[in-house]
C-alpha cells in the first residue's frame, strides 16, 4: 500500500528500489549511532582507578607465583587472565 502511494505521487521506481536496497545499511548505521550515543566515556579518575586495580592484581599474581613456585596447582590460581576471567 505504501509503495502504491509513493508510486502514484511520482517518485521514480528506481529511486524507491535503491532506498529499499539501502534499508539494512540505514538500520545498521542508526543502530551503531545509538550505541555510540549511549556509550559512556570513562573519566580520567576512573581510568586511573582501573589502572591501579590492574597494577595491584598484577603484583599479587607475581607474588603468588613466587610463593607457590613449587606448587603448580596453587601457582595456576595466580594467572592474571584466569583472575580476570573469574570476575565475569
Amino acid at each position: 500500500m505504501a509503495k502504491r502511494y509513493i508510486y502514484s505521487n511520482g517518485l521514480d521506481t528506481e529511486v524507491i528500489n535503491k532506498l529499499i536496497a539501502l534499508t539494512p545499511k540505514i538500520i545498521e548505521a542508526n543502530t551503531s549511532q545509538e550505541v555510540k550515543k549511549n556509550t559512556k566515556k570513562l573519566t580520567n579518575e576512573q581510568i586511573e582507578a582501573i589502572n591501579d586495580i590492574y597494577k595491584q592484581v598484577s603484583d599479587i599474581c607475581k607474588i603468588g607465583k613466587v610463593i607457590y613456585a613449587d606448587d603448580e596447582a596453587q601457582k595456576r590460581n595466580y594467572n592474571f587472565k584466569k583472575v580476570v576471567a573469574g570476575l565475569n
